[in-house]
């Protein structure tokens, strides 16, 4: 914990003109001059008493782990406390990380023995972030010092890739690509009556013994259990291709899908991967958010992102090529998602 103080612009004018007072004071011994004087420097004592004093008393909590969404304005809760009972004036606040960016924002009050959680709101690019320490700086009363203090906070901050929903029509064509590709899993939906047309492999024969009559499965064609996805580097256009790959990881997810996600660079060369069976949807995208490209060497012949479907010993694969036109038909941008 460091406590400074730094003299603003305004209050170099101040220390002028108190020297000039000071000088005007000793040079011609006119009183009103000692009174300018005087004035000033108990200014400038209460200044430095009362910026100093409204910095002692104030602890900050921040959550240990917390994320946005990158090109999204986002909110984090941030928890000051007040342990004394003069209230705090003035307060700002400057959230500094390991990268060298910032989230500021500000307390106008706190009333003594007071706490206030504030949604603080920040905006800030793709990756992971290590929370390094605050900055409080006051300038209350005068504005003549800067009282600045540093506290030292731990958290973990991820700024996922900007996800959207999925319009409804190219979800259900990915459905149907998907089944046709061999890839999905029927699943069972309900019993119905026996029928000449129908395969005796269907006939549920416990359910058909206790109502006395045949009764065979009736299954849906639904999304595949488990499916890879593939998402390959464009020079320039990484991001859009994290923020596609991103929104299709989550309405798959939705689906109970099991996603394997490959990482290819301009060469078509895989260097990572991540598997979803037994992982949380954070955890995915913990992984989105520190995605780092490769840099790349040329151009790419195909631009685009792939889908692999994967039933036991079969993968079929539904391609889609990347453009703006795509994304724009397959994301919906007015609906931002947020978990």
């Amino acid at each position: 914990m460091k406590k400074r103080f730094h003299v603003t612009r305004e209050g170099i004018f101040f220390f002028i003109t108190t020297f000039l007072f000071l000088f005007c004071a000793v040079a011609t011994g006119f009183n009103l001059f000692y009174i300018f004087a005087s004035f000033h420097l108990s200014m400038l004592i209460l200044t430095g008493v009362f910026a100093g004093a409204n910095l002692t008393s104030l602890e900050v909590e921040l959550p240990s782990r917390f994320h946005l969404w990158a090109h999204q304005m986002g909110e984090l809760q941030v928890k000051v406390k007040n342990k004394r009972r003069f209230p705090l004036f003035a307060l700002n606040f400057r959230l500094c990380f390991q990268k060298g960016q910032e989230i500021s924002f500000q307390l106008p009050f706190l009333a003594g023995k007071g706490e206030k959680v504030l949604k603080v709101k920040g905006k800030l690019p793709r990756g992971y972030y290590c929370c390094q320490k605050l900055v409080v700086t006051s300038l209350f009363p005068f504005g003549i010092l800067e009282a600045l203090r540093e506290i030292s906070l731990e958290g973990e901050l991820w700024v996922y890739p900007a996800t959207y929903a999925l319009k409804p029509r190219k979800l259900e064509a990915l459905q149907l690509s998907l089944s046709q590709g061999g890839g999905s899993e029927q699943e069972f939906h309900s019993l119905r009556e026996y029928t000449p047309s129908d395969s005796a492999k269907y006939i549920h024969w416990k359910a058909s013994a206790r109502h006395q009559t045949l009764l065979v499965k009736k299954y849906e064609t639904g999304f595949p259990a488990r499916l890879h996805l593939f998402l390959q580097q464009v020079p320039g256009r990484e991001e859009d291709v994290l923020s596609f790959g991103a929104s299709l990881a989550f309405a798959l997810f939705q689906k109970r899908v099991k996603i394997f996600l490959h990482l290819l660079d301009t060469k078509g060369r895989e260097f990572d991967f991540f598997s979803s069976s037994s992982s949380s949807l954070h955890r995915l995208f913990s992984f989105f958010a520190e995605i780092e490209w490769k840099a790349g060497q040329r151009e790419p012949r195909v631009e685009g992102v792939s889908l692999g479907v994967g039933k036991r010993e079969h993968l079929a694969f539904v391609s889609f090529f990347f453009s703006p036109y795509v994304i724009s038909t397959w994301l919906d941008y007015r609906q931002p998602i947020c978990f």
